[in-house]
């Protein structure tokens, strides 16, 4: 079996505990996909029911996360979040992976790489009453480390926050999303005018876009499994409370 490195792609014939390419710890893993042989499997094939019996099931979540991100699957999926300090982009995702558990009763791993472990979270996690043992909190930028997280822990999700503090790329989260069957959700910083920060594949890469302002307003740019929208949150404002 091929094992691959998820820092930079190289290959090998086993696992190794240190990558000698780009020098990643733990970062090997199975290669999900095989190369072709050229004989189409009965696995490779599945029915138009099946498939859209799949992909039918929706994420119960509460009516005011439901109104900004709109639809979201049970289906792996991308969701990316953005906009200026002090727009509530933690609060959102922090409240979503709260309700991804309670969905999917499987824990959620959350990455803070912008604050890592520091009183910010703490504070965060007390006043959204969020204190629960399946919502496993790591300061960790590596993607083996994060994966092999996700996949001891069996975890539904990953959280990123934030996507502009993280060596992690869109192509990175888009293969981890699709090769293990989650959802993974990531924040970036916004630009003076009010873009996103950072590459464009970032975006490209999400099934869902949302952008969110000072003052509680948002903005649904994009998503696969909705309609565009915009509106203002009820919580503006709370990530600035003690």
């Amino acid at each position: 079996m091929i094992h691959t490195c998820y820092s930079c792609g190289a290959t090998a014939p086993e696992r190794v505990e240190w990558c000698p390419r780009c020098s990643a710890v733990r970062s090997y893993f199975p290669s999900v996909t095989a190369p072709c042989t050229g004989i189409l499997t009965d696995e490779a094939v599945v029915t138009a029911r099946d498939l859209w019996a799949r992909h039918a099931r929706y994420v119960d979540l509460p009516a005011d996360l439901l109104a900004v991100t709109g639809r979201l699957p049970a289906a792996p999926f991308l969701l990316a979040l953005y906009g200026p300090p002090g727009a509530g982009k933690s609060h959102l995702v922090y409240r979503l992976a709260d309700a991804l558990a309670d969905a999917t009763g499987r824990p959620v791993v959350i990455a803070s790489t912008e604050e890592a472990l520091g009183p910010q979270v703490s504070a965060r996690l007390r006043r959204l009453e969020i204190l629960r043992n399946d919502l496993l909190i790591t300061a960790a930028n590596d993607l083996g480390v994060l994966l092999d997280l996700l996949r001891r822990h069996r975890a539904a999700a990953l959280v990123v926050d934030s996507l502009t503090y993280s060596t992690l790329s869109g192509a990175d989260l888009a293969r981890l999303a699709r090769e293990e069957e989650i959802a993974v959700i990531y924040t970036m910083q916004a630009t003076k005018d009010g873009g996103a920060r950072g590459p464009l594949g970032l975006l490209h890469h999400a099934d869902v876009v949302i952008a969110l302002a000072t003052g509680g307003g948002w903005r649904r740019e994009k998503t696969r499994f909705d309609s565009p929208a915009e509106g203002a949150t009820p919580w503006a404002g709370e990530e600035a409370k003690p």
